[in-house]
């Protein structure tokens, strides 16, 4: 290398770094008869070789001179960091849920970005993009890692305000398990609550009344739906079980006797079931004459034949019953009229 000096200036290429990166500059060793002098910089690791190494945090000019004795020359060189460029905008959410756009913008030109957003559960689109589309539930916190052509890394954070908090709710139903036939009743707790509804279910007694009636003859979900001042809304579901006892174990009963005198008490024998939709039912005195029968699930027998009275006595009985859930059933025995 011949290094001849001249008392000029000149300007090296610019070198490009990460911020907190560093990279060599300045010129190869020369001539042993020079001195080399860099002008004082926190960020060099040597001021008087002629190749340093340079971390700066900032884009910074360096000036090296080269003296003979006689005369000097001076270098400058630029080392552009690409810093920590980022900053993210979002607006408002007046809802959990509502969908919100994040914007993040590149304030250093020059650089060739991607973009990866967190929490990725909560980005409906645009993931990968300057632009995400977000739905947040509640006050959320969302960062950006965005990296460059050079693998610099930068991150930035976004507070994205939920301005409705929505009412606590909590519907419930009492109680919870009911038999066939039966009712329960539905309600709720909830703060904040500045209108509410159930769900249209014609097992309701209402929908407008915070504590209406339910009688289902299956299990059945109830939902309610109520809303804030804001007009965000929010749901709460509860579940009536209904019990329903099957025909073979208790689900069809007829007693075993009844009193037909007229008092309004047990005067009518009569198959007792909540879930028959098919019925034959037939009475037999002793020597086996048919004396009442019926098809009607509501009609019972009064304890008469021929529209006169009979005297007490034992009789036999035979039914045969389909229930609602397809089973069939027959019951043979006898029944005791007394008077």
């Amino acid at each position: 290398n011949i290094l001849i000096l001249n008392n000029t200036s000149s300007v090296l290429p610019e070198k490009t770094i990460c911020k907190s990166a560093q990279v060599q500059i300045g010129i190869p060793p020369g001539s042993g008869n020079v001195n080399y002098e860099w002008l004082y910089h926190p960020s060099l690791n040597e001021l008087f070789v002629p190749n340093p190494y340079a971390s700066p945090d900032s884009t910074t000019t360096y000036t090296l001179l080269i003296r003979n004795g006689q005369c000097t020359d001076t270098v400058r060189q630029t080392v552009v960091v690409f810093s920590d460029a980022i900053s993210v905008d979002a607006t408002v959410a007046q809802c959990p849920g509502d969908s919100v756009r994040l914007t993040a913008r590149n304030t250093q030109p020059g650089q060739l970005l991607s973009y990866e957003w967190f929490p990725p559960s909560l980005i409906l689109s645009g993931q990968g993009t300057a632009n995400p589309l977000v739905s947040p539930p509640r006050d959320t916190t969302f960062r950006v890692s965005v990296k460059n052509q050079l693998g610099c890394v930068y991150e930035a954070d976004v507070f994205v305000d939920v301005v409705s908090k929505l009412p606590s709710l909590n519907a419930y139903s009492q109680p919870y398990t009911i038999g066939y036939g039966d009712t329960a009743q539905l309600a709720f707790t909830g703060e904040g609550v500045a209108r509410f509804e159930w769900k249209y279910d014609s097992t309701l007694s209402s929908i407008n009344i915070p504590d209406p009636k339910a009688f289902p003859l299956q299990t059945t979900i109830y939902t309610l739906f109520a809303e804030d001042s804001n007009g965000c809304t929010v749901s709460d579901t509860t579940v009536v079980y209904v019990f329903r006892t099957p025909c073979k174990q208790g689900g069809v009963y007829l007693p075993n006797a009844f009193t037909p005198n007229g008092d309004g008490k047990n005067d009518i024998l009569v198959v007792r079931s909540l879930s028959i939709t098919e019925l034959y039912f037939a009475v037999y005195d002793r020597w086996g004459q048919l004396v009442f029968e019926t098809r009607n699930p509501q009609q019972g027998w009064d304890g008469s034949y021929g529209g006169k009275p009979l005297d007490s006595g034992v009789f036999g009985y035979y039914l045969k019953a389909r229930c609602d859930n397809g089973e069939f059933i027959e019951k043979k025995g006898n029944v005791t009229l007394l008077k």
